[in-house]
């Protein structure tokens, strides 16, 4: 395909309205987030650990209410920032990078280990792992981001909100 054949089939496809790709990725999106709402319409009753004032729905759906949000942008995008598109057009074609892949893997294992690492030393494990696992290396940063994250979620859900978190086998709560 010659530079001119591809240069007036991407001006085609930035006429269209929806980018058909990005419409089903969307499509998608808005399918999961469908599923997690009726999910978050089956919670039986309020959790012994959720304060008096926070319902154990509201925060879900809120997310999902944004995500959905946002997922409806991105069939315009290439409407919106062309200059953009051209961009991400190129990186479709490009493989994964495996930093992306031992992410995912290593969120999944956060996940299945939570309930029985507690939710504060999962907090922790993940504020010193993410950043080493990306790249950094230097410590004097990690360990005062680790730590004072973990304080502040921690003191702004268990103080503030009265949400109280899972504390584990090691019985870590505050």
């Amino acid at each position: 395909m010659s530079k001119r054949d591809s240069d007036s089939e991407e001006q085609r496809a930035g006429e269209r309205l929806l980018d058909p790709i990005d419409a089903l990725i969307a499509a998608g999106l808005l399918a999961v987030c469908a599923y997690l709402y009726y999910v978050t319409t089956q919670f039986d009753e309020v959790s012994f650990l959720l304060g008096e004032n926070v319902l154990p729905e509201h925060f879900p759906r809120m997310t999902l209410w944004i995500i959905a949000g946002l997922t409806l942008i991105i069939p315009f995008e290439h409407r919106l920032w062309p200059q953009r598109w051209r961009r991400i057009k190129e990186d479709r074609s490009s493989e994964i990078p495996r930093i992306t892949w031992a992410t995912m893997g290593f969120l999944i294992a956060v996940v299945i280990a939570e309930p029985y690492t507690g939710t504060v030393l999962t907090i922790l494990i993940v504020c010193f792992t993410m950043p080493i696992l990306w790249g950094e290396r230097r410590w004097w940063l990690i360990v005062p981001y680790a730590l004072c994250f973990t304080a502040i979620v921690t003191i702004l859900f268990n103080q503030v909100l009265a949400v109280y978190f899972e504390p584990g086998i090691f019985n870590i709560s505050f």
